[in-house]
């Protein structure tokens, strides 16, 4: 379910949402002609699949796509992701897309705002479309965004730490982008559990390092200089969880308490290994699966029920030592149990 490790390095070069997922500031407006609109009585529909960047959070969703694809008998989806985190160089390789006969589509946005634009203009043009990861900005023309539900993951891995750590002493949190809508969520969900065990002081967060070049770094940093003041450190961020995996590896540092996030494999043995207490797993199978089951939903004619969330939660749970062996096990679990619930979700289709 996992992409080698090496194969993550090389991805993760660039710039990359926290996971699941970040927004970043507005881009200029594309400068590409309107979409036009499709023939509404179309049949055939061909699927693409658009995360924001490459990003080794992405690594589940080539499994995930083809077990879809097999599922539901969608043909060939296409998978592209592009090199920066930029809504303008998205926008060209959807309309790349379009201009091919793509017309189904599940969509993180680069940014919230001018990605929710994009998706208004698909929409309109008779377009399929819904999203996942980092959520556009709502109202949206997107019935659904299925992604993780931030501030809870962050409220829950703090938590598991701060019993780690005996309820007392010196946490640090590690993040991504501050600017992030999602860093500034899991922040919150830090501060709430924080606020809930008085014991426990924020000794610092450390946001804007998530890459695999500035992780390190800063984690190398702050051990040097404060390693003596720390009780725990938790990570929000997929390259600084690696970075402390790595470093409190080759300091044979485990006195302090980590809690990390996703499953790199890094992150895994250093569980197994007992350098680090434990990892909030994401779900990005399951934020390629159902869009897709979705996308195939609506070419059938179903709609989204009035009433329902627009934001679907795509599930997240804690991995430790007594757990860590029996992580995809927990995973196939998660998704089926979304995968059940989730038709229910939908009108059928109009007689």
């Amino acid at each position: 379910m996992f992409m080698r490790r090496t194969a993550k390095y090389l991805l993760g070069t660039f710039v990359v949402m926290c996971a699941i997922l970040v927004a970043c500031a507005p881009a200029p407006a594309s400068t590409t002609a309107p979409i036009q609109p499709t023939v509404a009585s179309q049949k055939t529909w061909l699927y693409a699949v658009v995360p924001p960047v490459v990003h080794p959070f992405y690594g589940p969703f080539p499994g995930a796509i083809s077990d879809a694809t097999k599922a539901y008998n969608l043909g060939k989806v296409e998978y592209q992701l592009p090199q920066n985190f930029v809504q303008n160089e998205q926008n060209q390789i959807i309309d790349g897309l379009v201009a091919k006969g793509y017309n189904a589509f599940s969509i993180q946005p680069a940014d919230p705002v001018a990605g929710n634009a994009k998706i208004g203009e698909l929409v309109d043009a008779g377009m399929l479309v819904v999203s996942f990861g980092g959520c556009p900005t709502p109202p949206s023309k997107a019935p659904f965004c299925t992604a993780t539900v931030v501030k809870t993951a962050a409220y829950l891995g703090a938590k598991e730490l701060i019993k780690a750590m005996g309820g007392k002493g010196n946490m640090v949190h590690l993040t991504g982008e501050v600017a992030d809508i999602n860093s500034k969520r899991r922040m919150e969900g830090v501060d709430q559990a924080l606020a809930e065990n008085p014991g426990v002081k924020l000794l610092q967060t450390i946001g804007d390092i998530d890459t695999p070049e500035k992780a390190p770094n800063a984690v190398a940093t702050l051990l040097a200089a404060r390693r003596a003041e720390i009780n725990g450190i938790l990570t929000t961020a997929y390259n600084p969880a690696v970075a402390v995996a790595n470093e409190f590896r080759k300091l044979d540092e485990k006195k302090i308490k980590a809690v990390g996030i996703d499953t790199d494999k890094t992150v895994l043995d250093a569980i197994r290994d007992g350098y680090l207490t434990g990892t909030m797993a994401q779900n990005p199978y399951g934020m390629a699966y159902l869009p897709l089951y979705s996308l195939n939903l609506m070419a059938q004619g179903y709609t989204w029920k009035e009433g329902q969330d627009f934001l679907q939660d795509s599930g997240s749970f804690y991995v430790n030592a007594e757990s860590v062996d029996n992580l995809e096990a927990a995973a196939k679990t998660l998704n089926d149990q979304l995968k059940a619930s989730w038709l229910a979700k939908w009108n059928p289709p109009s007689k």
